[in-house]
């Protein structure tokens, strides 16, 4: 039986109901204190001022705010390998003493695999129980909770918290984790993009800033956002962040490669940018104090969501291209101009000339070579050993020229001939003399790239050589006859008159004949020589000569006649023999020591001094007569010069040393003379060593 009466009762059962109110109202408080608690939570883990750090430092910071906000001594973030075979630790939170482990977990295994491989949850009171990977977990971690990163359903990784003592982690505790596991996971994967997006951004920009060609990026509107070094290079101080399209033209003084003024709507950006469209190899010049710069230009949009956000330019510095090809078309027309000249001159000139290739065939014949030679078209398609059998060349004195040893042939062989004279007989039936030159023609690397012959019709030439010839052996038959018969009869009317011991004015009559004979008669000889030497008809018989023996002989010669005794030779021992005429060298010592006897006083002496000097040697005569002025020097070897000592005697026609000259140029020596005035003069000549028979 109850204490209580119905009256108390029904007292009693409103307060109930309104305790019940009350605890109903506390609880929907809590929870609702609960959840603002929870997202402050989520906020403050996952605040937007997060996203602008990098992802190692996002990482580290992400666990800082969980391990906080629940409560948990440690804290670890791992995220799935590229491969999706297991995770690794990228961030470790709390338990100070603790380094964080540079672990790999497979997928399934430990409490962080089971949680990424089944995509769920877990809370663990007692870690103990259940396998653990990581050694640090296994050693300080009692209790575990942890929660899978999941990004569009796809898991990233795992984060977990754990305590070191044991705790009993509630189903808010593991909804709050969950649900900072979500937000964590997108600011990971944004901190990623961002990271890459910046990577990305950085390498662009250093590969663009590397690169020699000019680079610009504009926007919707055409102003300039971004440029590399190349391209402010290009511009100068006028090219600037912000600078409009519509400035472009007269900010960078731009023209078309015509001369034309480039309007805002010709730039490449603008057809990009504000047209949609792609511009390729555009050229434009920019003229910049007083020099221009050509550069081509490329150009694109950039699209965003299918929309144009702006546009990148690239271009290239093609200056130095347009200056070579200007300076090629110039060096062309010069080259075509010149060869136009070298075609005329060929062509005009009266020489032959025929180029050959290396194979010896006729890369190019000229007029003269073809009427010279007379070929055919025929003839010239022969190779080029039957068609010069076909000339039937010979050498001056009736010798065949064998083909091979022909001046084209010589010429492909790398060997230079000059001046070589040779008889042709052409298909017209003459004979040809020519003077031919030949050389072969070197490539850049010197190899033979063909050949060169150059020839000359001196057949005339050797017609009237032939007939001076002729006129010089009927001048010394013709005139030289007559004066020896009154040279012989002279010397007869000497001889009788001396039987007859005549003295008187008949036998001087008779020496002043023999005088003038003998001096017609050099003067005749000095002529003849002096012509066949002019003419080229001089030819010399040469032989190893042993010259102070010559020398002697000489003296021995012209003892009758001249006062040889005065002269003194003086030879070194062993003095090696000349390469010389033996009959041209007497003529040469006669006109010299006649000279010096004759302008010398006549009790004086005369000197011949012998040396050896460079492979030559050196005869010089040295007389005590009066000396040739300095101004005379230069004019000694001139033909018919004759000093004021040489015109006071009425001998000569000033051919004597000018002959003796050409007879020593003949040898390969020189001649030359050296005087002091009252004291003498010395005439000089050299002449080259023999060489030994085989050297």
């Amino acid at each position: 039986m109850s204490d209580r009466s119905p009256a108390s009762e029904q007292v009693c059962q409103p307060a109930e109901e309104e305790r019940a109110q009350l605890a109903r109202e506390q609880a929907a408080r809590a929870q609702a204190q609960a959840a603002v608690a929870r997202l402050e939570a989520i906020e403050y883990v996952t605040e937007a001022a997060l996203a602008s750090l990098p992802l190692d430092e996002l990482l580290h910071e992400l666990l800082r705010r969980i391990r906080q906000v629940l409560h948990a001594d440690a804290a670890r973030l791992l995220l799935l390998t590229e491969d999706g075979r297991g995770l690794r630790v990228h961030a470790f939170d709390g338990l100070q003493a603790e380094a964080p482990e540079d672990l790999f977990i497979p997928m399934g295994r430990g409490i962080a695999g089971r949680i990424a491989a089944s995509g769920q949850p877990a809370v663990i009171d007692d870690i103990s129980q259940v396998e653990v990977v990581s050694p640090v977990l296994r050693s300080k971690i009692q209790s575990l909770m942890g929660a899978p990163l999941l990004l569009e359903g796809r898991v990233i990784g795992v984060v977990d918290v754990g305590t070191v003592s044991p705790r009993h982690f509630t189903e808010s505790d593991l909804h709050l984790l969950e649900l900072v596991a979500g937000r964590a996971a997108l600011a990971i994967e944004n901190a990623r993009l961002l990271q890459q997006a910046r990577f990305e951004q950085a390498r662009w920009q250093a590969t663009v800033e590397s690169m020699l060609d000019p680079v610009a990026v504009v926007d919707r509107e055409g102003r300039l956002v971004y440029m590399n070094s190349a391209y402010q290079q290009l511009f100068g101080p006028a090219a600037r962040l912000g600078l409009g399209l519509e400035e472009r033209p007269a900010a960078y003084r731009l023209f078309h490669p015509d001369g034309r003024p480039v309007q805002p709507t010709d730039l490449p950006l603008y057809r990009a940018a504000v047209l949609g469209m792609e511009a390729r190899n555009v050229e434009l010049v920019q003229h910049t104090d007083g020099q221009a710069r050509f550069a081509v230009w490329n150009a694109a949009p950039l699209r965003q969501d299918g929309q144009i956000v702006g546009a990148v330019a690239v271009g290239r510095d093609v200056t130095r291209e347009r200056e070579a090809e200007a300076e090629r078309a110039r060096l062309l027309a010069e080259v075509q101009r010149r060869a136009a000249e070298l075609d005329a001159t060929i062509t005009s000139v009266a020489d032959g000339l025929v180029i050959y290739s290396p194979e010896g065939e006729i890369v190019r014949m000229n007029p003269a070579a073809q009427d010279i030679l007379g070929y055919t078209e025929a003839i010239r398609q022969l190779p080029i050993a039957e068609r010069l059998a076909l000339l039937r060349m010979q050498l001056p004195d009736g010798r065949p020229l064998p083909v091979d040893e022909s001046p084209p042939r010589r010429a492909l062989r790398g060997e230079t001939v000059r001046g070589m004279v040779a008889v042709v007989h052409p298909p017209t039936g003459r004979a040809v003399w020519l003077s031919v030159s030949a050389a072969p023609i070197r490539g850049p690397g010197a190899e033979l790239a063909g050949a060169v012959v150059t020839f000359t019709d001196i057949t005339r030439e050797h017609e009237l050589r032939e007939q001076l010839e002729d006129v010089l052996r009927a001048v010394s038959h013709d005139l030289r006859n007559p004066l020896a018969v009154v040279q012989g009869q002279a010397q007869l009317l000497l001889r009788a008159f001396d039987k007859a011991g005549i003295t008187g004015p008949e036998r001087k009559s008779a020496e002043a004949i023999l005088s003038s004979a003998q001096r017609m008669n050099r003067m005749i000889q000095d002529l003849v020589d002096a012509a066949r030497q002019e003419a080229g008809l001089l030819k010399l018989e040469r032989e190893p000569v042993d010259l102070p023996a010559a020398v002697r002989g000489v003296l021995e010669r012209l003892a009758p006649g001249l006062d040889s005794a005065r002269i003194r030779v003086v030879a070194p021992a062993g003095l090696p023999p000349v390469w010389a005429d033996p009959n041209r060298l007497e003529r040469i010592l006669t006109n010299l020591l006649s000279n010096a006897l004759k302008y010398s006083a006549p009790a004086s002496e005369v000197t011949v001094t012998l040396s050896q000097r460079n492979g030559e040697v050196i005869t010089s005569i040295t007389d005590r007569g009066p000396g040739i002025p300095p101004e005379e020097l230069p004019h000694l070897f001139e033909r018919y010069y004759r000093g004021p000592a040489a015109r006071a005697e009425p001998e000569g026609l000033g051919l004597g040393l000018y002959i003796t000259r050409q007879l020593v140029e003949a040898h390969g020596g020189r001649i030359w003379a050296e005087s002091q005035v009252g004291v003498g003069s010395t005439f000089s000549f050299s002449l080259p060593i023999a060489r030994p028979q085989g050297a």
